[in-house]
């Protein structure tokens, strides 16, 4: 049995290699899109809860009492004071996201824990 030999020029190894590279540049720019989007999502995600705690916040705590009522296990609701120690955490949380999103490779620290 004969064994298949190619001939390669020169030309043709550069081609190649240059093909190669292109195509893990495209799935590398694949996966910094992906994690750049899934950063900004969780920096949006903080930023809504920082509103939402605000302007739990700033209720009249009778209708923060009904509205707690009706929500039923609302922690968020029933203590107000937890809520407002809240509002710091999500700020650093969305502010390290919104960084993480504009470095996507480089590395990113675990969330700091809850108060």
């Amino acid at each position: 049995m004969r064994s298949l030999r190619v001939k390669l020029t020169v030309r043709q190894m550069m081609g190649l290699v240059a093909v190669a590279a292109m195509v893990l540049g495209l799935i590398d720019f694949v996966r910094m899109s992906i994690r750049v989007a899934e950063y900004r999502r969780r920096a949006n995600s903080a930023e809504r809860m920082e509103r939402r705690c605000r302007e739990i916040v700033a209720m009249d705590p009778a209708i923060r009492a009904d509205k707690a009522e009706a929500a039923m296990d609302n922690p968020f609701l029933l203590d107000p004071e937890w809520t407002r120690r809240m509002i710091p955490w999500f700020e650093s949380v969305k502010k390290k996201y919104r960084e993480a999103a504009l470095h996507p490779r480089a590395p990113v620290a675990p969330d700091p824990p809850h108060p």
